[in-house]
């Protein structure tokens, strides 16, 4: 009997050996993507592939030895049963620590599976990529839910098939219910959505299903309270193999701030075009970079007379109808606008139907953070009348109401001018003082009215008569004043004097009345008989009474 038993003994040593030399060749053991050892039923590790030694760095000669070595006493015990199940032709799996070469704790997760009543085999998945993994899921994870949660953006996933949907926790936020009082079927989405806008969620919906083509769309949420919210949705359709729209994809937005801002955003231009097109001043706004106008107020439009699109659509129109005369000077404003400096200037335009009009032009340039000027804002504003109530208004302080000759300061003012010419140029020059013989009795026999068309008609007999180089003045009653520049001689002078006198004698036809009346001069000279203006005044008029002492109808220099 005891040589029998040697000798089974030694058969069954033989066969184990066998099969043990079989397991450590076959490729499903050598070649697994894991770290894989093959165990006998004492735990003890026979062979260990390549990825067995990468993760805990023991080479088969080293680890020949019971896995119970390769862990703590406590991990060991924590595994005993899996190993009983696996002895017992039952797959187990048990996650633990194995000690490294170096003495460092891996975690891994063995399952162990048996091959027969012998052996088994122990796939080793390491942990530490697959909790890094599942770290990095749940982070990712976490950053999303705070995305949607910053941006008031969630995301759906529903199942058209099953009528089940996946709604991210602000989903639930967005539509005003809670995660776990809230189950997202279709007939509860849409009892969600506002009344009015239902039709439109249910139609956008089923054909985003029956096309297979995604969608996006704004649509009013109705909370449990009353509250209403804006939101936009954007979805896309997911489809099987048959071509069947299975599933509905998408995020949606709450947008109701948006809107509310939108909203008074709209409401403010509304309001701001209502003033500005109402105002009796143009405003415009350049944009610099892209070379066109982006704002043209109605006013404008008054001003020129051209539709204000033709601002907006043609650059060259503001140019268009600026006065030849000034449009140097506008394009030298412009230009010192577009250098960043805030110009304020007066120039004449025609309109659309050839008026012309003054223009008070005031640019306000605008800089970015770089200094550099991207858009220009005007105003303007038609002055025409206010320029038109100076010039009146000047002209009227400067000139006679009657005769509309310049006046005495007028002329005064002339005259000054002339002498600080005249000093400068050594020119000489003549002042003629010089009034009506008989004008008082004119007024007298013939009334003020007629005295006043017999002014009026002198005046103009003396315009007609008077060269280019003179300046006629009514110094007031029947006196007027002539200034006579650019002379060779005195002979000159004398026959200017003479074509007065004989003008003056020719009757006048005043309301068929015929007026007779004769006029004297007084006749000063500059440098000779004065330096300024009231000694050449004064000096004249005392010539002017000589000649009425020498015979009225005369005239006489100074001397």
């Amino acid at each position: 009997m005891g040589l029998l038993n040697k000798i089974s003994n030694l058969f069954k040593q033989k066969m184990n050996t066998s099969q043990q030399l079989e397991i450590g060749k076959n490729p499903l053991f050598t070649q697994h993507p894991d770290a894989t050892l093959v165990l006998n039923k004492d735990n003890q590790i026979l062979f260990m592939n390549h990825q067995a030694t990468a993760l805990l760095g023991y080479t088969l000669k080293e680890g020949k030895s019971s896995l119970s070595k390769w862990m703590s006493v406590d991990m060991y015990e924590k595994m005993k049963s899996s190993i009983q199940q696996s002895l017992n032709s039952e797959s187990a799996s048990v996650d633990v620590l194995l000690l490294h070469q170096k003495g460092y704790e891996i975690p891994v997760s063995l399952t162990l599976i048996p091959n027969g009543s012998d052996f088994f085999y122990c796939i080793c998945k390491d942990l530490r990529t697959l909790n890094e993994y599942k770290n990095q899921i749940s982070k990712l994870y976490d950053n999303l839910l705070y995305i949607q949660k910053i941006t008031n953006i969630g995301s759906f996933d529903y199942d058209v098939v099953n009528d089940k949907a996946f709604w991210s926790h602000q989903t639930y936020q967005i539509f005003g219910v809670d995660d776990d009082d809230f189950t997202p079927s279709w007939k509860n989405i849409v009892q969600s959505i506002h009344p009015n806008d239902r039709t439109f969620y249910e139609e956008t919906i089923q054909k985003a299903i029956d096309t297979g083509q995604g969608y996006e769309m704004e649509h009013r949420i109705l909370r449990s309270g009353g509250e209403e919210r804006i939101a936009f949705q954007r979805g896309d359709v997911m489809i099987d193999e048959t071509g069947k729209s299975v599933r509905l994809i998408g995020t949606i937005q709450d947008i109701t701030e948006q809107k509310t801002i939108e909203l008074k955003l709209i409401q403010n231009e509304v309001q701001m075009k209502s003033v500005t097109d109402r105002l009796h001043v143009g405003i415009w706004s350049y944009d610099v970079r892209q070379k066109r106008f982006t704002l043209c107020s109605k006013g404008m439009e008054k001003i020129y007379g051209v539709d204000q699109k033709e601002f907006l659509e043609r650059h060259s129109t503001w140019f268009k109808y600026i006065h030849p005369e000034d449009l140097f000077s506008a394009l030298y404003f412009f230009k010192h606008s577009m250098n960043g400096e805030e110009m304020t200037y007066e120039h004449r335009i025609i309109d659309r139907e050839g008026k012309m009009k003054w223009i008070h032009h005031q640019v306000l340039p605008y800089k970015n953070s770089d200094g550099k000027v991207i858009r220009l804002d005007g105003i303007i504003a038609d002055i025409t009348k206010d320029k038109e109530h100076k010039e009146t208004l000047t002209f009227n302080a400067n000139h006679d109401h009657l005769t509309k000759l310049p006046n005495r300061r007028y002329f005064e003012k002339e005259l000054e001018e002339l002498l600080q010419h005249s000093q400068q140029s050594s020119e000489k020059f003549a002042v003629f003082y010089l009034d009506l013989d008989g004008f008082k009795l004119v007024n007298d026999t013939l009334g003020h009215e007629i005295g006043d068309k017999l002014l009026i008609h002198v005046a103009e007999r003396l315009k007609n008569i008077l060269g280019e180089h003179t300046f006629l003045a009514r110094l007031g009653g029947d006196e007027f004043a002539v200034c006579v520049k650019q002379f060779e001689n005195n002979e000159e002078v004398s026959t200017i004097a003479n074509r007065i006198i004989l003008a003056m004698k020719e009757p006048f036809h005043l309301n068929h009345e015929l007026v007779n009346t004769a006029t004297s001069i007084g006749i000063s000279f500059f440098p000779k008989d004065g330096q300024d203006a009231p000694t050449l005044l004064k000096k004249a008029d005392f010539a002017l009474y000589q000649a009425k002492e020498a015979g009225r109808g005369n005239w006489k220099f100074y001397s």
